[in-house]
């Protein structure tokens, strides 16, 4: 495929999958239709990304241009996933366009490539009016690479949770939310220790619920971990979970104890450090 620096629209549901990309493309907009770059994405010596940057979402020239074709985004869900290839930014809404209330949730999957910015919404600013998410927002990363994470961004209003997931083989240098009115949730399905303790280290900031599901988690007493630790609300703990505490956070957590197949389970503060 060769687009030479140019915009692409795309007006139904897109899979690209063995693709040699010659020419980046800047941007690719979805238009609320799903999005599947899957196995076999290469590019030519010389070409930087897959695409520079990709909108789940839409833009103000497909909103005011009669000559593209639109789609009802009030009642639209974005389902976007990547397996390979090369991207700059990442977006789950769109770039600036003045849709209104939407009534679409998010749900992006990472299983490869290589992404410098994941964001859960759109990209707008002071001047644009962004997105409300009425069903919220779900990430799932289970594996690739990618330097910054956020949840969500400025401007956009999430009604329900934004939920980032994390499974194995996950290189994540930083992660962040925006308030919305639901929950923050941060969880770990299935991880080594090893990989939770890097990835939370490295600025995990604004999560109200930490959840672990068939993890264990060691929170290690280093600088700005005792921040990130300070934004949670509740810990989850389902089955085969364990969670060690090395700093002594200054804040009180809830803490429920889950165990599928049965009906018990117990809510209790954390006081001090399990090391006293």
């Amino acid at each position: 495929m060769h687009c030479c620096n140019k915009t692409i629209y795309l007006f139904g549901n897109t899979t690209f999958r063995n693709v040699h990309i010659t020419g980046q493309a800047n941007e690719i907009y979805a238009n609320f239709y799903g999005l599947h770059f899957a196995e076999g994405i290469t590019k030519a010596a010389g070409v930087t990304y897959t695409a520079k940057n990709i909108y789940a979402g839409t833009g103000n020239k497909m909103i005011t241009d009669d000559n593209f074709p639109k789609k009802d985004i009030a009642v639209s869900d974005v389902v976007l996933s990547i397996d390979s290839g090369d991207f700059s930014y990442v977006y789950g809404g769109g770039r600036e366009s003045q849709t209104g209330s939407t009534g679409h949730s998010v749900n992006i999957t990472i299983n490869g490539g290589t992404i410098g910015t994941l964001n859960g919404s759109g990209y707008y600013d002071s001047n644009y009016t962004g997105d409300t998410i009425h069903n919220g927002i779900s990430i799932a990363i289970n594996g690739g690479t990618i330097t910054n994470l956020n949840g969500t961004r400025e401007y956009t209003v999430v009604n329900g949770n934004v939920e980032v997931l994390f499974g194995a083989n996950v290189n994540v240098s930083s992660l962040y939310a925006y308030v919305v009115t639901g929950d923050e949730i941060l969880t770990y399905k299935g991880t080594d220790s090893e990989a939770l303790n890097a990835t939370f280290s490295k600025g995990t900031r604004k999560f109200s619920v930490l959840k672990l599901e068939n993890s264990a988690l060691t929170v290690p007493n280093e600088s700005g971990v005792s921040t990130a630790w300070g934004a949670f609300k509740k810990v989850v703990l389902t089955d085969n979970s364990k969670l060690s505490l090395e700093m002594k956070p200054s804040n009180t957590v809830s803490v429920e104890v889950t165990k599928s197949g049965t009906d018990w389970q117990t809510t209790t503060p954390i006081i001090t450090a399990p090391s006293g």
